[in-house]
């Protein structure tokens, strides 16, 4: 039932108002228990779509290739100017 249905539908009693109260309280208690108990983040599987797979840091400055993989500008030039011997 809406909290509309739940004004509508009680008595204009303090008691009744009170009750209606408490009731949404507990409601908004245990969709916050709910969503908590729920949502287990993985926060290293996160941050590790901004980690540069070269220096192991957050990504600087990223470039993303072609085949989606993404680096810190300043590690490729370091990769390119290796593999091209510069």
């Amino acid at each position: 039932m809406s909290q509309a249905e739940l004004l509508s539908s009680s008595s204009s009693s303090p008691s009744s108002k009170n009750k209606l109260i408490e009731k949404e309280r507990e409601i908004d208690i245990d969709e916050k228990e709910v969503d908590i108990d729920e949502k287990e983040v993985d926060i290293d599987g996160i941050l590790s779509y901004f980690k540069c797979t070269i220096c192991h840091n957050i990504l600087n400055d990223s470039i993303t290739l072609f085949c989606q993989h993404t680096f810190c500008r300043n590690c490729l030039d370091v990769v390119f100017d290796h593999l091209c011997g510069h």
